[in-house]
């Protein structure tokens, strides 16, 4: 949408030229994520008079939705034996989030060394909320990564790679494809961690454990003792987590198990 400015000297920028082009766009909604993502940019930029101040002043041409998204159980009982079968890196990184609740940033920067399998751990060392974050693996996690673990693995490889061992980046054409052979749509890589929180809280765990799961910085407190009572409690408990949802919800299926 900003395409055609990227040619332009940072001093040529003018504010009503980039709201223009924001609200002339087709889609409200994607202009508006558009804006979102530019914002901080301009922001920075005119901190240091690279640019006058009013042009960070963008307003998105829509108000962007929050999204509530939550498969159900059909959908779910539909998409993890399909991820099962596959072999594609994409397919497996899914399954893996279904089991660790991280989010799709995280699942593709994990690196070997990050993985204690002994301990049934793997140590996300940079998260969203700027806090390095260790998570209990449950045993099919376990198992599952110590079989696509090759002998000679070089612990500095990412662990969900594409075919020339980079990072995956086609999340978007690989998900599509996904979701036509599992038959379900309309979903994306975030909903599946909120379908797994969801079905936790309809089993009835604490919510300080589901937010502990997901690492929300909601559970963080500046009484010390506090989180750390509470990161006990969760590590106790959450290695049990991802499996016991999809065990609990969709047994007697055999890919659970």
């Amino acid at each position: 949408m900003f395409e055609a400015f990227l040619a332009q000297p940072l001093a040529a920028l003018k504010a009503e030229e980039l709201q223009l082009a924001a609200d002339a766009h087709p889609s409200a909604q994607s202009a508006a994520a558009a804006v979102r993502y530019i914002r901080p940019v301009l922001k920075w930029a005119a901190q240091r008079r690279y640019v006058a101040a009013d042009t960070a002043v963008l307003h998105p041409p829509a108000t962007v939705g929050r999204r509530d998204r939550v498969l159900s159980r059909d959908e779910v009982a539909a998409l993890l034996p399909m991820l099962a079968r596959s072999v594609s890196p994409y397919a497996r990184a899914l399954r893996f989030m279904l089991w660790s609740l991280a989010r799709r940033e995280e699942v593709g920067r994990a690196r070997w060394r990050d993985v204690t399998l002994d301990a049934a751990t793997w140590t996300i060392p940079a998260t969203k909320n700027g806090q390095p974050h260790t998570v209990p693996l449950p045993r099919q996690a376990v198992a599952f990564l110590a079989g696509i673990k090759q002998a000679d693995a070089d612990p500095g490889a990412v662990v969900f790679a594409n075919s020339a061992g980079g990072p995956l980046a086609n999340w978007d054409r690989e998900a599509k494809a996904i979701m036509a052979a599992s038959a379900t749509s309309g979903w994306t890589r975030h909903d599946l961690r909120r379908t797994g929180a969801t079905m936790l809280g309809d089993m009835g765990e604490l919510p300080d454990i589901i937010e502990a799961a997901l690492n929300h910085t909601s559970i963080r407190s500046p009484r010390r003792t506090i989180a750390a009572v509470i990161a006990r409690k969760w590590r106790r408990r959450c290695s049990g987590l991802p499996m016991r949802w999809t065990v609990s919800r969709l047994a007697p299926h055999k890919w659970f198990r």
